[in-house]
């Protein structure tokens, strides 16, 4: 009898537990000022599906796709976020604000333990580091660095006619040729990768961390789960973790050693030897940072690119066709900033960036202390908005045949090939770049890159596809960036008239 009261305690706290959860649930599912908005029940009552198909699954833009087709433009996706697609959520979420509006912030807790960047910097920080930093992407500067592009390339032309009539993944060598290119432009060398042949330890390091951090962010939700993982962290993990932030300072510190002025790269355009800039610190952290953004994205819509047109031997016959007879001298001729000509190369490229975004579901954005509303819904001060260009992108709503590869959708209405019955696509709300004040300062370089480097490995080679390249798309997992199997295609050199 003894007992009685211990157990009487134990009743009671687990009353009261099931009591909070049951309350907090009804609360959620009814009287919650998100409760208006459409959406699965599961995801309303609680983080943990949501963050689990975001983390773990890689499949959340598949899964959020389907639910925008069932329940509409807006959803509720957990019990404090919506996810709205972007011919709504662009201009309302992510555009300017009026001078008396708060501009949503980025969620911090979707960047958690990063330091602060252009990517992950509060607003107002944001703006100084976008002031700096733009310099190195004007049309001045990349005229001036765009040698830098053309000497990469041609080591890479060179590498693929070494493997002539062979086998090769071109999503690693994309990969090799946009952080070799990147590396040079933001430390002042290359990666090496090219010539070698394989990723440098830095770069690998940032693709195994992919996975890594979206696990973290699933642990977020259990908070002692996550503490005894972070204790039983491999020490290697460690290791490489500081190898890799000490590489980035040692790179940076070498560069400027030779002065900002010794030749045209980010540094020359960014770095104030008056300190009225940016600091050393910043620069390292910012370099980094232009390094992943302008090569991961740019190799991942380029090998897209590549499966896209091997499923469809029409589009590929045409854009062979528009490079082959636009570029018939050497390869000199085709440079990073003359490839204006070739509209169906950059139709081409805009498509693969409509169905396949180089992030398909974005940072979200975190409503202000005064609260908002979208689409007649009130948003509560800290809610979560997103825009998901997967939705968005592949909606009947904004796009005729959406799940098609149709690069002539993209062409000017007196081209040729262009096809008048998608003439009322909503182009618009293709912003792969982001939009509003905090949109990618390096998207014309992108194109320009993009553009280049494209008729320039389809001027000098034919690729054929292979059984184990198959569904190559389809089978890349989302966690943030994509995780990318190989993509193996047969090359074959075209003889240059």
């Amino acid at each position: 009898m003894a007992d009685l009261p211990a157990v009487f305690t134990i009743s009671n706290i687990a009353f009261g537990v099931l009591l909070y959860y049951f309350a907090r649930t009804v609360h959620r599912l009814f009287l919650h000022p998100l409760s208006k908005a459409p959406g699965p029940w599961y995801l309303a009552i609680s983080t943990i599906p949501g963050t689990y198909y975001i983390c773990i699954s890689g499949r959340w833009n598949l899964v959020n796709r389907e639910l925008h087709e069932r329940y509409g433009p807006v959803v509720r996706v957990g019990p404090h976020k919506l996810s709205v697609r972007g011919e709504i959520g662009w201009k309302a979420i992510y555009g300017h604000k009026s001078r008396d509006a708060e501009e949503w912030s980025k969620w911090p807790d979707f960047f958690p333990n990063v330091p602060k960047d252009i990517v992950t910097a509060p607003t107002a920080e944001h703006r100084r580091l976008r002031k700096e930093i733009i310099r190195a992407f004007s049309d001045k500067a990349i005229q001036e660095q765009q040698s830098i592009f053309h000497d990469y390339a041609k080591i890479l032309i060179l590498q693929w006619k070494k493997r002539d009539q062979t086998v090769i993944d071109v999503a690693k060598w994309f990969n090799f040729y946009t952080f070799d290119t990147f590396g040079d432009l933001a430390f002042g060398e290359s990666f090496g990768s090219l010539e070698g042949g394989e990723s440098h330890p830095w770069v690998n390091l940032i693709f195994d961390s992919i996975k890594i951090n979206k696990m973290s962010g699933f642990l977020e939700e259990f908070p002692l789960i996550k503490q005894l993982a972070i204790l039983l962290t491999p020490a290697e993990i460690k290791r490489r973790a500081t190898e890799h932030f000490e590489l980035s300072e040692q790179k940076i510190r070498q560069r400027l050693a030779r002065g900002a002025n010794d030749r045209k790269d980010f540094i020359s355009y960014i770095w104030k030897s008056d300190g009225t800039g940016l600091t050393q610190q910043e620069l390292e952290r910012n370099a980094s940072t232009l390094i992943v953004a302008g090569s991961e994205t740019t190799a991942t819509t380029l090998s897209g690119l590549i499966d896209y047109l091997l499923k469809n031997p029409e589009k590929y016959a045409r854009l062979t066709h528009e490079v082959r007879s636009t570029f018939k001298a050497g390869d000199d001729e085709v440079t990073l900033l003359d490839t204006a000509n070739v509209p169906y190369v950059h139709a081409c490229i805009e498509e693969t960036l409509r169905l396949f975004p180089a992030v398909p579901v974005g940072a979200p954005r975190q409503v202000g202390a005064s609260g908002g509303s979208i689409e007649n819904y009130y948003l509560p001060p800290q809610t979560l908005l997103e825009v998901p260009q997967w939705a968005t992108h592949r909606a009947s709503v904004n796009f005729c045949d959406p799940d098609d590869f149709v690069p002539e959708r993209w062409l000017p209405t007196d081209h040729p090939w262009y096809d008048p019955r998608y003439a009322n696509d909503n182009k618009g709300v293709v912003q792969t770049f982001s939009y509003g004040p905090r949109a990618c300062v390096g998207k014309t370089l992108a194109y320009h890159e993009m553009r280049f480097i494209t008729s320039l490995i389809f001027k000098n080679f034919d690729f054929e596809p292979t059984p184990e390249g198959a569904g190559w798309v389809e089978r890349c997992e989302h966690y943030f960036f994509w995780h990318k199997p190989p993509l193996p295609v047969k090359l074959k050199a075209v003889a240059l008239k």
